[in-house]
């Protein structure tokens, strides 16, 4: 797909057994592109955006919980081709052992996230790490989630990485309904790839 705007490729992306999504790339495109398919470069990108799958459903990654309503009252809006952040390479990647420093968060201290990545391939490669955040309640209605934090590492094939991030109070925070930047107390949920884990902020 050489495009510089998603076009809706649902009826087509089942007899496809990948996807190249090459944007824009200029007069040396073409080179790169052949590199991706041959398997001389090993891919790593990430989506930048949701890719939608139906026409004027333009909902971002970030979208609230009511923005998933459809016509028939269920909670199906949210169905796009390929959710934000998705990428796949030649490389296989496993995570696992998702730890959290503390189950609380307090005042300003910070928070230590760790995961790691396992190689699974016999192929070196290169694995974007996505950190989300979903605050479960708060005085306006919350995102479903926000990327707080991303790292992109080389994992050797058969080897395992550790990836380690950082959280404070700033991190949570979000314009409030009086335009003005706060971090209310409660829980919040942490997600990286299928792994999941929970912490309470407190003043």
């Amino acid at each position: 797909l050489v495009q510089n705007r998603p076009r809706l490729i649902r009826e087509i992306e089942p007899l496809c057994a990948a996807i190249v999504l090459a944007y824009q790339p200029g007069h040396e495109g073409g080179q790169a592109i052949a590199d991706v398919i041959s398997g001389v470069i090993n891919p790593s990108g990430k989506l930048p955006i949701t890719y939608p799958k139906f026409p004027n459903t333009l909902i971002t990654y970030d979208h609230k919980a009511t923005e998933k309503l459809d016509q028939g009252f269920g909670m199906n809006a949210f169905q796009p081709q390929y959710e934000f952040g998705h990428g796949l390479s030649y490389s296989d990647f496993e995570y696992q052992n998702l730890t959290v420093s503390s189950d609380t968060l307090k005042g300003d201290a910070m928070l230590k996230i760790s995961v790691e990545v396992v190689n699974k391939s016999e192929l070196d490669g290169k694995e974007s790490v996505l950190l989300f955040v979903s605050d479960k309640v708060a005085s306006i209605v919350p995102s479903t989630k926000r990327l707080r934090a991303f790292d992109k590492k080389t994992i050797a094939a058969g080897s395992t990485e550790k990836y380690t991030f950082t959280i404070a109070a700033k991190d949570l925070a979000f314009i409030g309904i009086d335009n003005k930047w706060v971090t209310e107390e409660g829980w919040f949920d942490i997600s990286i790839g299928n792994l999941t884990d929970k912490f309470y902020y407190t003043k």
